[in-house]
């Protein structure tokens, strides 16, 4: 584990712009994020156990005389400023951030940003939120506003808010909270949460990749929550101070057998029991219990939540015969993205095969990484 992961695209943006005197006031580390199970819960109130992941998005800034903030982005070989039309989405993202910033009027110091980044771009990782709250940590360094990890966490997913996007705050916590070797199981009731030491000799991550890019703004990721929100309204009707965390089977059972509602609590409840099993496999260093939750994970997302994808659920059936992994299932919001696979100690028992098969069959690369519990957010 190196938190001082060096970054080939940070070295050479550095590099570049040192050849032409650009000298930066702060450069700040954003990482990505990978979630080991707690999938559509977290705003369902549920308990999550996400983490930092080493690759991460780097922000390069320099202040200078006018008032104008200006964004470069290296990967999208683009440049945005304030007041511009938006033409790509982290533009978009960019804008979002600098509203909510105007809106709770804080003073903005005129500057020059450069970014680039190793997290892969749509794979659920949430490049998304590393990219708002690395740009807000960028800002509250530069304005010296002294925001505490709350403050810039709120203002970040309100940014997201106002993208349309109706997700928690799961990734803007473990991305600002996340630590060397730990994992951060976050309550998203009250927003508390505690670290889960995570033994790496024991429990090796390994994400694949899919190459099936998601943007969730644009995808049925809110009528997710609209479906699962109405479910909860139903049950009410018949038990009014029923929540998400005391949803039982009973009350399932009060919602039209394998109707919409039905199958989206279903989902809700066990993988909220899902995350306390986990915590306990954790903690007795047990990896044959957790792979087989990642498994059953998988199988709720894939079923009862609907949000899993063709491509994903082979690579899911193909992992699930591999005698070198421990468990998977899908990651992130869905309809693409990434596996997180546990994997044993010597890994894959064939990995290049599953890449030539999964690119036969699909016509795409699987792009395959180690991940490990990093720290959160840091000014380097």
């Amino acid at each position: 584990m190196n938190t001082n992961r060096k970054s080939a695209k940070l070295d050479a943006l550095l590099e570049r712009l040192s050849s032409r005197g650009f000298v930066p006031d702060c450069v700040v580390k954003a990482p990505g994020r990978a979630n080991i199970i707690g999938e559509h819960i977290d705003y369902c109130e549920g308990m999550v156990l996400p983490f930092a992941i080493e690759q991460s998005m780097y922000f390069v800034t320099k202040r200078h005389a006018s008032d104008l903030v200006v964004i470069n982005s290296e990967d999208y070989q683009s440049t945005w400023q304030e007041g511009q039309a938006t033409t790509d989405s982290w533009m978009d993202y960019i804008r979002q951030v600098l509203l909510v910033v105007r809106k709770n009027n804080l003073l903005v110091t005129g500057c020059e940003v450069y970014v680039t980044s190793d997290i892969p771009i749509g794979a659920g990782v949430s490049s998304s939120s590393a990219l708002c709250c690395g740009f807000l940590c960028v800002l509250n360094e530069i304005n010296k506003w002294q925001l505490g990890k709350n403050e810039l966490i709120a203002m970040a997913s309100e940014a997201e808010y106002g993208l349309g996007l109706r997700g928690g705050k799961m990734d803007q916590y473990s991305i600002f909270y996340g630590e060397e070797g730990s994992a951060v199981l976050l309550d998203c009731r009250d927003h508390t949460y505690r670290l889960i030491k995570i033994d790496q000799a024991v429990f090796q991550f390994m994400l694949l990749d899919s190459g099936v890019q998601h943007s969730l703004v644009h995808s049925d990721y809110n009528s997710r929550r609209d479906e699962v929100e109405r479910a909860l309204v139903q049950v009410r009707e018949v038990e009014q101070e029923a929540c998400y965390r005391s949803i039982t089977a009973r009350h399932i059972d009060l919602l039209a057998e394998h109707s919409v509602e039905w199958k989206r609590l279903r989902h809700v409840y066990s993988e909220i029991n899902r995350v306390g099993l986990a915590v306990a496999a954790i903690e007795q260093k047990d990896p044959i219990g957790l792979g087989q939750l990642l498994f059953k994970s998988h199988y709720s997302l894939r079923d009862d939540y609907e949000v899993s994808c063709p491509e994903i659920d082979w690579l899911i059936a193909y992992l699930e015969q591999d005698r070198g992994i421990y468990g998977a299932r899908m990651m992130g919001g869905g309809f693409g993205g990434s596996v997180i696979c546990l994997v044993k100690e010597k890994g894959f028992q064939n990995s290049a095969l599953l890449a030539r098969l999964y690119e036969k069959n699909f016509g795409r690369r699987l792009q395959t990484y180690p991940v490990q519990c990093a720290i959160g957010v840091t000014t380097l």
